[in-house]
């Protein structure tokens, strides 16, 4: 308890903190009220888009294909806005200080590096977390197609083509899109995991941004280019990463020559090696997509624990892999605070 208020103090409460949240603030409310309306017609159009599933089901088809592009184009389209966003903020934070030569002043308040770097970190979660909450939110129509769509993947066409690895070996050809315990559960699943990953792509967002800013210093617009190059570099890699592996599990099953009654066969060495390589896939995958694909193919019909047991653990490792790269990013961020002559946190 006292490590908790002592904190909060530090870092969530402290005179920084609350000036920053002010400061934040006070430029959201100064934007143009037609450009605020502006940005919240993509999420117009997502929430539309994300309801097609409920009232058109996404069969093998070319209205399928369409109608899935337009879902994803709509619903990464708000993600990318929320990311921009959170990078923006981020900057200001940066910014504030360097461009009005008020970083000497605020190095002789006392406050060490890390005390800098976490309250202006937490400060931007707390403006943010609202955005990137809805945009999670909204993942779940498209989830919801992807379940439709899975439904009528064999193990015959799943390496057919790049889109059907998103679905693991053990999901094809279910007549049911939800897990056998309960579609509420099921609901609740996918609620909590895509809030989560939320949160976590804030996070990690919001460090990246601290970060990039606070090795530019006064070059703010430099500093935020440099963090949206890359977190696109992270998420084009994944994606890039995805396709190698897809294209050589397609060349595997080519050569394994398997059948519509391959089932038997997973068991066999080849197939084995095909499950891992789709285990890495589905896990770093979430770096790209917000943890869509990884959720699906959690709440896909399967009677079998284990593989919910093997989604959960591709889930916590790739949250472990936001947690560090948050921490890398913000320890990053604290050593150039100390190069611009910021304090040293103490030991």
């Amino acid at each position: 308890m006292d490590a908790f208020l002592s904190f909060r103090k530090s870092y969530i409460d402290s005179p920084i903190a609350r000036a920053e949240l002010l400061y934040l603030r006070r430029i959201d409310k100064g934007r143009n009220r037609w450009l605020r309306w502006v940005n919240r017609l993509p999420i117009v159009v997502a929430v539309f888009a994300n309801l097609v599933p409920v009232w058109l089901p996404l069969l093998p088809s070319i209205r399928t294909d369409i109608c899935a592009v337009l879902m994803i184009v709509a619903t990464y389209t708000v993600q990318l806005n929320v990311a921009l966003r959170t990078l923006t903020l981020a900057s200001h934070t940066i910014a504030r200080e360097t461009q009005s030569d008020s970083w000497d002043s605020l190095v002789l308040t006392g406050l060490d590096a890390r005390q800098i770097v976490l309250s202006k970190w937490w400060t931007v979660l707390r403006c943010v977390w609202k955005d990137h909450l809805a945009a999670a939110l909204l993942k779940i129509g498209l989830v919801y197609g992807l379940l439709q769509y899975f439904t009528f993947v064999t193990p015959v066409s799943c390496y057919s083509h790049l889109g059907g690895v998103l679905c693991d070996r053990q999901n094809y050809g279910y007549t049911q899109i939800y897990p056998y315990y309960s579609p509420a559960i099921a609901l609740i699943t996918v609620i909590l995991i895509l809030v989560v990953f939320g949160l976590a792509e804030a996070g990690l967002l919001a460090a990246l941004g601290i970060c990039t800013c606070m090795y530019a210093k006064k070059q703010r617009i430099i500093g935020l280019a440099w963090a949206v190059v890359t977190r696109g570099i992270l998420a084009l890699a994944v994606i890039a990463f995805w396709v190698v592996l897809a294209m050589q599990l397609q060349s595997m099953a080519v050569r394994l020559r398997y059948n519509a009654n391959a089932t038997a066969v997973w068991q066999l060495k080849p197939f084995e090696r095909m499950h891992i390589i789709e285990s890495a896939q589905v896990t770093l995958f979430p770096l790209a997509d917000g943890g869509t694909t990884i959720v699906t193919n959690l709440v896909r019909w399967n009677s079998d624990v284990n593989h919910v047991v093997e989604r959960f653990i591709n889930i916590g490792v790739v949250l472990g892999l936001y947690g560090l790269l948050t921490r890398i990013c913000l320890r990053m961020a604290q050593r150039f605070a100390e190069h611009h002559r910021a304090l040293h946190p103490p030991s």
